[in-house]
């Protein structure tokens, strides 16, 4: 991935946190945020930014439980097949 640490270097109003790798120059290096379920730095999201890809395979599984404001985030985003 990104070759080197991944680093915490700035926490937001909100309280999340904000990631970036350490090694290398900024440019190709995205900043990373913080995961509001897991709270792991991740870059793909079921949601609006807020609850991370795997987060939301976890809770359309069966294996998590959401608030109704977040299911609803990730309701807009699900794709019936």
């Amino acid at each position: 991935m990104c070759g080197g640490d991944i680093l915490d270097i700035r926490t937001l109003e909100n309280g999340r946190k904000v990631f970036k790798c350490n090694k290398g120059n900024d440019e190709g290096h995205q900043e990373l945020l913080e995961c509001v379920i897991c709270h792991l730095p991740k870059t793909i999201w079921a949601d609006y930014g807020t609850i991370c890809g795997g987060c939301g395979l976890r809770f359309l599984a069966g294996e998590l439980t959401l608030t109704e404001e977040q299911k609803a985030g990730i309701k807009k985003w699900t794709v019936t097949v």
